[in-house]
């Protein structure tokens, strides 16, 4: 597809059955002054939890939402640091059961030609309120088309700590 278009598959999920699984696209355009726009369409599901199945409480199943559609748009610049670096603001918002908006701050540098380290500030606004989560991400290229990260994000407050395992393909 080319540098310009990046379709990928993200999904997290925590020890309290909630979680999140999207199936999304994104295209970049080149701007003057070496910034990067960005464009990102998704169809993203949610798990909010176990729920009963029968009146007794006696099977219990995941409480899964239709299929919801986020929006996005992201601009971003280059950094000429080390082996490369990047700072990128982003902004998305989410269409269907529950509608949120999302705001990400990333700032991330390439020590080398086979690794990156990211730290990353989001924000989160829906039907149950405002959060603020701070994510630092390391990665390592483990071959030409292939990337691992392991990510580390808490909120700021109340919230769950999440640790992440991703495996990034390049086309």
């Amino acid at each position: 597809m080319g540098t310009d278009w990046t379709v990928g598959v993200d999904a997290y999920g925590t020890w309290s059955y909630t979680g999140h699984a999207a199936a999304f696209a994104s295209r970049s355009f080149a701007l003057p002054s070496g910034l990067r726009f960005a464009t990102e369409a998704a169809v993203v599901m949610r798990s909010d939890g176990m729920v009963a199945l029968d009146p007794w409480g006696q099977a219990y199943g995941l409480d899964v939402s239709g299929p919801d559609l986020r929006i996005g748009a992201s601009l971003g610049r280059g950094i000429d640091i080390m082996s490369g670096g990047w700072a990128t603001a982003a902004s998305s918002m989410t269409f269907g059961d529950v509608q949120s908006q999302k705001f990400e701050l990333t700032l991330g540098v390439s020590p080398s030609k086979w690794s990156k380290v990211y730290g990353q500030l989001q924000g989160t606004h829906n039907t149950w309120g405002q959060i603020w989560r701070a994510e630092t991400v390391a990665g390592l290229k483990i071959s030409d088309s292939h990337e691992f990260l392991l990510s580390f994000n808490a909120p700021f407050g109340e919230g769950e700590t999440r640790i992440g395992l991703q495996l990034w393909q390049t086309f």
